[in-house]
């Protein structure tokens, strides 16, 4: 899944563009370059054919959640009200989550605005 996302990394040294690291098997992070005192990094978690990555999908209305969690061949399952105005409150697994593929995601739901 692709996203832009903000994250703090702490190092045992300092990174500079094209420095690449793996804090664990199957993870690689790569400075890409500096921009405005800050370093834009790529994060590749290399996953088996059998596994998927939790998509996030908390605050979201409901249909556009079934859609994400199905396009990761995971299995939506909701609790809480449905219809117009409703989103997803919490959802289980967490985001980022290695599950195999056909894993549940529970997600609770919530009527009204999203916070």
């Amino acid at each position: 899944m692709a996203g832009q996302y903000e994250v703090y990394l702490r190092t045992a040294s300092a990174l500079e563009v094209n420095d690449t690291f793996s804090p664990e098997p199957g993870l690689d992070i790569a400075v890409t370059r500096r921009r405005h005192g800050n370093f834009r990094v790529t994060v590749d978690r290399h996953l088996a054919a059998d596994e998927r990555m939790v998509p996030p999908v908390r605050f979201l209305p409901v249909n556009v959640a079934n859609q994400h969690i199905l396009n990761a061949d995971l299995v939506p399952q909701f609790t809480g009200p449905s219809g117009a105005g409703v989103f997803v409150f919490t959802q289980a697994p967490q985001s980022g989550t290695i599950v195999a593929v056909g894993s549940p995601v529970k997600m609770t739901t919530r009527k009204g605005p999203t916070p």
